[in-house]
């Protein structure tokens, strides 16, 4: 199996922290929020994607979901 080097470092620093917090997930996680409040202005946060709409008319196309609860309702009733 392929060994990707980033990852293996990624792992190894893993390891160091988790020895540093002596194996304690609490103090793992609280290392872990001091870190994201040190770099918190690289940190991204994007807004969340808009559900897709569907037609009633378009039968033969996929439908992931509704906008708004007025709109599943009136899919449902318009494709009994």
């Amino acid at each position: 199996m392929y060994q990707d080097p980033i990852v293996e470092e990624l792992r190894q620093i893993r390891r160091q922290i988790e020895q540093e917090c002596q194996n304690d997930a609490d103090l793992y996680y609280a290392h872990l929020l001091e870190v994201q409040k040190l770099h918190a202005a690289r940190l991204v946060c994007g807004a969340p994607k808009p559900l897709l709409t569907c037609s009633p008319h378009n039968k033969n196309k996929i439908c992931l979901g509704r906008q708004t609860v007025e709109e599943n309702k009136k899919f449902e009733t318009e494709s009994n």
